[in-house]
């Protein structure tokens, strides 16, 4: 047994060595980023955006991937995407305290397995001339914008504003008085040290890593687990993002939170392309344990 167990730690070993070092050209990705297409189709789907948006283009270039989408039928016309955008902007801000453009990008990101500044989101008309939107990541930040804005779009578009309180788009802790950003931020990174330190599965133990994080952000992603989200034996990784933001006296702090599953016979799929989207499939489990791990979050906080 213990043989067993040495071969199999040194067989992983060596995938992720040869994972880590792996070229990043993303043509050579051309079929699974092709694949990615449906689930973002999905997407878009189970949140009804697909009234309004559809996938027009891929573009894979060797340092870059660029999605285009457009209205998904003739109606709504130009005036009217750019009314309905102002709209959803506005609204899932006042309902998220996110930027809506934000989270159709961050999507992107997860299940495309994109470097934030290796991809690109364009929302369009079929007419280059008329309104245009570009998402794109820029020092350290998701940026956006606008083309031939006017002040206002015509038209309307039968579109269920109610259904964004439906969204996946994290949450926000109630500001934190008589803190300091510092000492929030090592308070948070040290909560998840010592929520995932003991989890994992039989060979391994969680592995969490901080990825592209800022000064008022952590980026974490943890791997090697294992019937946490989703109780059907599949492996998982979980991808959270929270900002700190100093006001004052008080800190504000939001998350988002993110998961897929993959399957494997001794070890996790060795690649992230090899996992699926959790919100696709599992929502329901998604959001009770995400409700679930940021009331500890919380507790913890303010201990």
């Amino acid at each position: 047994m213990n043989k067993i167990r040495y071969f199999l730690i040194l067989f992983f070993t060596f995938w992720s060595i040869i994972s880590l070092f792996s070229q990043s050209d993303f043509r050579q990705d051309s079929t699974f980023l092709r694949e990615k297409v449906e689930d973002y189709r999905a997407w878009l789907t189970i949140n009804q955006l697909d009234e309004l948006f559809a996938i027009d283009t891929l573009n894979i270039l060797s340092n870059k991937v660029i999605m285009t989408l457009i209205p998904s039928s003739n109606n709504p016309v130009c005036d009217t995407l750019q009314a309905t955008w102002s709209l959803l902007k506005r609204e899932f801000w006042l309902q998220h305290q996110v930027h809506f453009h934000e989270h159709l990008f961050e999507k992107f990101l997860f299940q495309f397995e994109l470097p934030a500044d290796s991809a690109e989101l364009f929302i369009s008309c079929k007419d280059d001339s008329n309104f245009k939107v570009r998402i794109f990541f820029q020092d350290g930040k998701i940026e956006l914008e606008e083309y031939n804005l006017k002040s206002m779009g015509n038209g309307s578009f039968s579109i269920l504003i109610d259904s964004l309180q439906n969204f996946n788009a994290g949450g926000r802790l109630q500001k934190l008085e008589r803190s300091n950003f510092e000492t929030i931020t090592q308070q948070i990174q040290r909560f998840f040290e010592e929520y995932y330190q003991n989890r994992g599965f039989w060979l391994r133990k969680a592995l969490l890593i901080t990825k592209q994080s800022f000064y008022n952000e952590l980026n974490l992603e943890i791997s090697h687990l294992k019937n946490e989200v989703v109780q059907d034996g599949y492996f998982e990784y979980h991808n959270i993002k929270v900002n700190i933001l100093q006001e004052g006296p008080e800190v504000k702090v939001n998350w988002k939170f993110q998961g897929k599953y993959g399957s494997g016979i001794f070890s996790p799929p060795r690649q992230p392309k090899d996992y699926k989207d959790m919100e696709l499939t599992y929502r329901e489990e998604l959001e009770e344990y995400e409700y679930y791990l940021f009331r500890r979050l919380e507790d913890h906080l303010h201990k």
